[in-house]
Order: C-alpha cells, then structure tokens, then sequence
C-alpha cells in the first residue's frame, strides 16, 4: 500500500486522505493494511470503526470534505418478520490533518444516504451533512462573527450564536422577574402554614405541595376560602394564588393538597416589578455594564471568553420584605458577548480567536456524536487488548 505524503496545503492533504477512505471502503483489508492506516486516523477507536464497518451493501458518497459510507440491509427478523437495518459512518479530515469517522443510525443514516439522490454540488453536500452533525458554518481563525448561526469552530467544538442587541434589556428583565417566583412562592407558603396553625389544622408538607387530612369530604372550597383570604390580606392583592385538591387518602378519608398556580404566581411577580421598575431598571444598567473573564470548559476545549455576568445577587423590596435575588442570566455553557475576542484553547488544535461583533448570545456544545455506543465499545475494545 502506498504511503501518502502530506502536502502542507490543507486543502490538498484533505483530498488525499478522503481518496484513501474511498479506496478503501469496500475492500477487506489485511492486518498489514489496517496497520498502516491507523497512522492517517486521529484516534484508534477511529480506524477501529472503518475498519469493521460493513463492507457489502453499500453505497460510497464524496461531498467536498467528506466520504459517506452508507449501509442498507433487509434482514430477517426474529420475532417482528423482515426488518431493514440503516447506518452510516461518516469520514471527514479533523483540522490536525487526521480522518475522524462517525456512526449514525435511523433517521441520520438514512438523511446522509439520501444525499446521493438529490443531485447535489459538493458544497451542497457537505452543507447537508453539517446540518446532521449540527451546525452550518465553519469559522476561521481570526474571524468576525456577526450573524446568528450554528458554526463549528474548533475541531468537534460548535457554537450557536444569536443576536441580542434589540432585545438583551428585555431579556434581562423577564429573567429578573422568572427569578422571583421562588422567594415570592416561599411567602405566599409562610403564610398559608401561619394560618393553618392559627386555625388550630394539622397539616404535613412534602415536594408536592402542603397537605391536611380529614374524614369528611367536601371541605376543599371552604379551606381554599380561608387561605385565600388569609394571603389576600396579608399581602394586600387581589389576585389568589392558591389552590386546594381534593383525593382519596389510601387509608380512608381524604387528602386536602394545597399548591400554588404557577400562572398566578408570575402575574405577582409582575406586580411588584411594576412597583419597583426604578431599581430593576438599575440592577439591569449595572449588568450590563460589567464584564467578567469566563472560563468554559467543553470536552477537552477551553473557552476563554468575557462576558455580563452569569450569576447576579440583589435585593428586592417585596411587601415591605427586603428579599434577596439569586439571579442565574445563563447557563455554564453560555456566555452574553459584547464587541470582544473569545480565545478557544485545545491540547490538539491549539488556540484559536474569534471576534465577535455586537453583542452576541452564545452557547459552546459539541457536534453531533452519532452513535456514541459504537465509538465506547471500539474503545473498550482497543483497551481490553
């Protein structure tokens, strides 16, 4: 077997290796053979999944950056008559200059096998295949980004970009007011509990919500009653949040449960964001005038990026209450970006930078893994001999 010599354009070295995929794809190679390509393949585990994938009943199709090996079989079933088995394993050039390989199954498999009758350019092909693998673009060093897309930036890393200029400070104030509804639940519940011990009713409470047993039925609307008007008053609304369920106890009698209408809680919360918009309007002006350093850490990508701050604590005056406001803006995958570089570090692909323009919403997560079963068991294997 002839060994490839690796040009030092990408483009061309790309072209060779996906060549040898090709090649290579419907013959049964010999363990000297299979020796000698691990060298092109980024991991073991890698080469061990074109190497045992199938190599009869296949379809072979090239885009431009990719090779499909696509593999459909009716096959007798056991208990459930014919049954038809789709897969596909995916090759494609890492940017190290390494073949990766990924299996899908079922509707994946079946959406890059498809490809071959659409009639489309090799472009169009590879846009397709990025789609199943979950994301549109490819982004280069040192480029700007300033649209809302999916891009993969840095070997399986990708990152969802969405726009936030028109609509960050709205975004921060539903956040902000979402981020009451627990303090205010806890409230609301001190006082139906005060109640219940005042009117001298034994209640136990639980994850589900707050419960008072009886003999009787029927007394659902006259506690719902009470403690309604209880928080009603305490608080000065006019809106009732509470609600009281009647059911069968499994050891006779019945289960009065009291819970809260989520629907009316937020309506609340809305409430007192009305009557507090001056200092809300502030906690939102402070957010997004301040920037931290976040450090993302996706697989074995570290993603140095900064950004408004993810975690806000704050106090709110609730019914003559001064509550504290654990606010959480985003995730720990996310970052809220204005007109800065994000830096992505990786111990194989090195460091790359982007900038992004505007102020951007993203979110890092790793391209579609296929069958991640497959790609386990060729690792087990490989560590098991």
């Amino acid at each position: 077997m002839e060994k490839i010599i690796l040009e030092t354009d990408f483009e061309e070295t790309k072209k060779r290796l996906l060549d040898l995929v090709e090649r290579n794809a419907m013959r049964r190679l010999t363990k000297k053979e299979r020796k000698f390509l691990r060298n092109y393949f980024m991991t073991p585990a890698d080469a061990e999944l074109f190497f045992r994938f199938p190599r009869k009943n296949i379809n072979i199709i090239r885009t431009k950056s990719y090779v499909i090996i696509y593999y459909e079989n009716t096959v007798k079933g056991r208990y459930f008559g014919k049954a038809t088995i789709k897969k596909a394993l995916l090759a494609g050039i890492d940017d190290s200059g390494k073949i990766f390989t990924t299996v899908f199954n079922g509707f994946d498999a079946k959406d890059l096998g498809n490809i071959k009758n659409m009639n489309l350019t090799a472009e169009e092909g590879d846009a397709r295949v990025k789609s199943v693998l979950g994301y549109d673009e490819e982004a280069e060093d040192g480029e700007e980004i300033s649209t809302s897309a999916l891009y993969r930036v840095q070997g399986d890393l990708c990152m969802q970009v969405r726009d936030r200029e028109k609509d960050l400070e709205d975004m921060l104030r539903r956040i902000i007011i979402n981020s009451m509804d627990m303090p205010l639940s806890r409230i609301i519940q001190n006082i139906v509990t005060r109640t219940l011990i005042k009117n001298r009713i034994s209640y136990t409470t639980s994850i589900w919500g707050i419960s008072v047993s009886t003999t009787a039925k029927g007394y659902e609307d006259k506690l719902h009653l009470l403690l309604s008007k209880a928080v009603k008053e305490s608080l000065g609304i006019d809106v009732d949040p509470i609600e009281v369920h009647e059911h069968n106890s499994y050891g006779g009698g019945y289960i009065l449960w009291i819970t809260l209408d989520s629907g009316k809680i937020g309506e609340i919360a809305c409430k007192i964001a009305d009557s507090c918009k001056e200092q809300i309007d502030l906690i939102i002006k402070e957010i997004m005038q301040s920037t931290q350093m976040k450090r993302i850490i996706i697989g074995n990508h570290v993603i140095i990026v900064p950004t408004i701050p993810q975690m806000v604590r704050t106090k709110v005056n609730m019914f003559g209450r001064d509550v504290t406001l654990r606010i959480r803006i985003f995730f720990d995958d996310e970052a809220i970006v204005r007109d800065s570089d994000i830096i992505i570090k990786h111990d194989e692909h090195g460091v790359k930078r982007l900038r992004i323009k505007g102020i951007k919403h993203i979110r890092f997560y790793l391209e579609h893994e296929g069958n991640t079963s497959l790609k386990n068991s060729a690792v087990l294997r490989l560590l098991s001999l």
